[in-house]
């Protein structure tokens, strides 16, 4: 195991929150696929983690969205992702000012997001989109 102040973790966890990140904003589809695999022998929980992480505020499926990476959407969505999570915004919030169509298409059509919730101001994603 790597001591604590070394910057190389062997911690699932850490691991996951330097990588999943970077790969959620390039879209890196393999890599994604690879983070989300189930942990095998680590604690239960960590998949719910690993689908529904949160960075600086933001889920993983609004990262993606907010990037327009539509593959992306659509792993994180079968992997269980909620689609109406909010951290202060929902991903439909997070794709909708970024004119990203095809991010709002999946993210509606195939995770069922709910257009009606509002975000921490009162808005809509289409509010958000004009």
């Amino acid at each position: 195991m790597a001591p604590r102040d070394s910057p190389f973790s062997n911690d699932p966890v850490e691991i996951l929150r330097s990588k999943l990140p970077h790969a959620l904003k390039y879209g890196t589809v393999e890599e994604i696929t690879e983070l989300l695999k189930p942990p095998g022998a680590l604690e239960v929980g960590l998949d719910d983690y690993r689908v529904d992480a949160q960075f600086d505020s933001r889920t993983s499926l609004s990262l993606a969205a907010t990037e327009g990476h539509e593959a992306v959407i659509r792993i994180l969505l079968n992997a269980g992702a909620d689609v109406n999570k909010k951290c202060g915004v929902t991903a439909l919030h997070a794709a909708a000012p970024q004119n990203r169509p095809k991010a709002i298409k999946a993210l509606l059509e195939e995770g069922g997001a709910d257009a009606s919730l509002q975000d921490e101001d009162g808005n809509t994603a289409l509010k958000r989109l004009l």
